[in-house]
């Protein structure tokens, strides 16, 4: 295989992507709001091309981002505190 300029092109995109998602990921531990803190973490778990795709099951016609977003929040107002056991 006899690699091109636009290989690599190709090549830094997706070292740059990765290194992004990194220093992303390591930003998001020092944000403590969890409505800060969700749409890094949904660009850091998915595609980003599926998260600007419109859902398909989703009857308000939002993409997958906004689903995405949604749902985190949901999860986020459950109290994730353990109940002491046995007292």
């Amino acid at each position: 295989m006899v690699w091109t300029q636009e290989h690599a092109k190709v090549q830094y995109g997706q070292v740059r992507a990765e290194m992004i998602k990194l220093m992303t990921g390591c930003r998001v531990q020092f944000i403590r709001d969890p409505e800060k803190r969700t749409p890094y973490v949904v660009e850091m778990c998915f595609n980003a091309s599926w998260l600007d795709a419109k859902a398909e099951n989703d009857a308000e016609g939002r993409t997958n981002r906004e689903v995405q977003i949604a749902v985190s929040a949901q999860v986020n107002k459950v109290d994730h505190t353990n109940a002491l056991q046995g007292i």
